[in-house]
């Protein structure tokens, strides 16, 4: 699974304050997004491209996160620990949608995902949507 173990993530993440439109990353042809190199770390480190993909999966069927220029999206663990629960909110915490994960091996308890839509970011994007961690704002 991770590559990182749990204790480093603080420090791993912090890390990443920032990301050039050079270096996003775009990870599946089948949606309009790109992520930064701290949500692609988090991606490839913690075995979570899905939890970007559930993201993308509800901006493209939720009219509502669709028409929002940020999506401020929260994963928690529950309690016994196999499964989570991903939130997608205004940013007033309001939740526009959800979803509950049965099980994953996700190594942090809670986590933050930013979601902002750029208009023509880069000459191969048009409008794009760029997944971002909180400390890359």
């Amino acid at each position: 699974m991770s590559s990182v173990s749990t204790p480093d993530w603080a420090s791993d993440l912090a890390q990443f304050t920032g990301t050039r439109v050079e270096d996003y990353h775009k990870y599946n042809a089948l949606f309009n997004s790109v992520l930064s190199e701290g949500c692609h770390f988090v991606a490839r480190n913690g075995g979570a491209f899905w939890l970007f993909e559930l993201i993308d999966s509800h901006i493209m069927t939720k009219k509502e996160l669709s028409e929002m220029d940020m999506i401020f999206s929260k994963l928690k663990k529950h309690e016994s620990g196999s499964g989570c629960t991903v939130y997608m909110e205004d940013g007033n915490n309001n939740v526009i949608a959800e979803q509950t994960v049965p099980y994953t091996d996700f190594p942090l308890d809670n986590f933050q995902v930013w979601t902002g839509q750029t208009i023509h970011c880069h000459e191969l994007w048009d409008d794009v949507w760029v997944h971002y961690l909180p400390s890359e704002h």
